[in-house]
């Protein structure tokens, strides 16, 4: 029996053709879609950025920034709590984190981690929130 890689099946996102939504809109013009370009060509100036993701890479296309940057791309799973902490750890050392997860995720769950090891130290960190459609 062959084990095959199934992390596309149930990523619930299919993948781009055309530069086009599945509703025919110009990706191009919708933000979350040049979130990862956007960084990653920022990052070819900056050696400092460094981009998290909550195992959301494909839904808030961080992806496009580990394509051209894996050594600067660190996925923390399902744990938006310690992707904050590991933000504001790597700002605390000289970086530029950007820690992308959706809205709700960050509101409901990151609040003290924003709060106590972000702003108070005053960090440098960036959150990019992706709101669903």
């Amino acid at each position: 029996m062959t084990t095959q890689d199934q992390s596309e099946i149930f990523n619930g996102v299919a993948p781009l053709r055309d530069d086009r939504s599945s509703d025919g809109a110009d990706t191009r013009a919708i933000p979350a879609f040049v979130f990862g370009e956007e960084l990653a060509e920022l990052a070819e100036h900056d050696s400092r950025i460094v981009v998290l993701t909550a195992d959301l890479a494909r839904s808030n296309r961080s992806v496009d920034f580990a394509a051209r940057h894996p050594d600067r791309f660190i996925n923390t799973g399902i744990a938006e709590k310690n992707m904050i902490t590991v933000a504001a750890g790597m700002a605390s050392c000289g970086y530029l984190p950007f820690a992308a997860t959706f809205s709700s995720f960050a509101a409901l769950l990151c609040c003290e981690q924003i709060r106590t090891d972000c702003a108070y130290p005053g960090c440098p960190c960036a959150w990019s929130v992706i709101t669903p459609a």
